[in-house]
């Protein structure tokens, strides 16, 4: 069992597959796996992908018959994710090498269902250098207590930045044939939790161009 399953959704982001793929394959946490699962894109995101695939045995590919959006190509990664925990990162995006080691590492120490890194909107790649932090101690909470009910609404609720032990997601899904299935998914994992972390790290790079 992998320590790490990690999901991405590919439609259509050849122009930024590499910078993601680079980002997920040079982890400093080495037993993870990586479940592409391409959505009938018409570029040349499918080829990329299999180029890794070949070059990489813990990247897994999968292409969808049909286009089916964003949720559920998500939801068929999850039926077919090994890990301990799961992650999930956009095509089109990027992270810092050490997230999913912070994470991971932060998860376990905390017998913590649900960790959270902080999120940053970027336009380029050179996030990738620089390292931001705004505390130094990591946030834990309890989404019941007044307190923990308050940082929920603050949350983002990328699905995206976030940690999920695969236990703890069981057969709950994201909803599909809609826009904004990240919402309804990461808001019941943070209310469902016990107990959640944020690491005062912007290890998730989110493009908005």
């Amino acid at each position: 069992m992998p320590k790490v399953s990690i999901i991405v959704p590919v439609y259509n982001s050849g122009k930024y597959l590499k910078t993601c793929l680079d980002s997920l394959v040079n982890q400093t946490l080495k037993d993870i796996e990586i479940i592409a699962v391409d959505d009938c894109s018409t570029d040349n995101s499918l080829l990329i992908l299999m180029d890794y695939a070949k070059k990489y045995h813990n990247i897994k590919v999968y292409h969808n018959r049909e286009n089916l959006g964003q949720g559920a190509s998500r939801n068929r990664g999850l039926d077919i994710a090994r890990g301990e925990y799961i992650g999930f990162v956009d095509s089109d995006d990027y992270i810092r090498y050490t997230m999913y080691e912070d994470m991971y590492k932060a998860a376990v120490n905390n017998s913590a269902p649900l960790v959270s890194v902080l999120l940053l909107y970027v336009m380029d790649d050179i996030d990738l250098k620089n390292d931001v932090v705004l505390r130094s101690e990591p946030i834990v909470y309890n989404p019941t207590n007044a307190s923990g009910k308050e940082q929920v609404i603050n949350e983002s609720p990328s699905s995206c930045n976030k940690l999920f032990k695969r236990e703890f997601i069981g057969n709950y899904r994201f909803l599909e044939n809609t826009l904004f299935e990240d919402v309804a998914f990461s808001h019941y994992m943070l209310m469902k939790s016990d107990k959640s972390v944020i690491l005062p790290y912007f290890n998730y790079f989110y493009r908005i161009n």
